[in-house]
């Protein structure tokens, strides 16, 4: 049995069949005490999509399935953000791939490895084609970026090509391109999944 079918095998077991769900709109909660630091996480994803890429994106190809490409890609960074060191944040983190293809990081306060309404956003992933860059955005309002133009071939892989592509289709692509960096904002709000995922059932 391959990699990509033992994880996905796996997450199935654990959350069920996969759905699209619509959580929206979003409602306010607390905000989380600590500020997370955008610069690593943006390295430990950056890292984990060329990885990912090179060891499952030719299987990937081959199945022809974007769903399946971007919900074991999610369930494989939240197992990389997790088992980072030092942790990058106190508590265990989950993730929902958006069916734009942003990916909405939350606390995993019940450590269920999965999104609730209840959870807090901690951060959020999208990519921005138009400008070869990877952006993280906090619930703090704070927003960095990392410039992968110089990786070439970095948005070639299928992983990457699946989630432009649902960008193209279910989001704003010129408004991630618009997107600049910024610090964080001192009465920002911390919320609760919005938009449709997937999410197990």
């Amino acid at each position: 049995m391959s990699w990509l079918s033992k994880l996905v095998i796996g997450a199935l077991v654990i959350g069920g069949v996969i759905v699209f769900l619509d959580d929206s709109p979003s409602k306010p909660n607390e905000p989380v005490a600590s500020k997370v630091d955008l610069n690593r996480i943006l390295d430990v994803t950056v890292n984990e999509i060329l990885s990912f890429e090179s060891i499952l994106g030719e299987e990937l190809r081959q199945r022809g399935d974007p769903d399946l490409a971007l919900f074991a890609f999610s369930e494989s960074l939240q197992k990389s953000y997790n088992e980072t060191a030092p942790a990058l944040h106190t508590s265990p983190v989950a993730i929902a791939p958006l069916v734009d293809a942003t990916l909405l990081v939350v606390e995993d306060l019940n450590m269920d490895g999965q999104v609730q309404d209840s959870e807090n956003t901690l951060w959020t992933i999208e990519i921005d084609g138009q400008n070869s860059r990877v952006i993280a955005s906090s619930w703090q309002g704070e927003v960095r970026d990392s410039n992968v133009g110089g990786m070439g071939g970095f948005f070639a892989g299928y992983l990457m090509g699946s989630m432009l592509n649902r960008q193209s289709v279910h989001g704003t692509p010129s408004n991630v391109a618009q997107k600049r960096t910024a610090a964080p904002q001192s009465n920002a709000r911390s919320r609760a999944g919005s938009g449709s995922h997937f999410r197990g059932k």
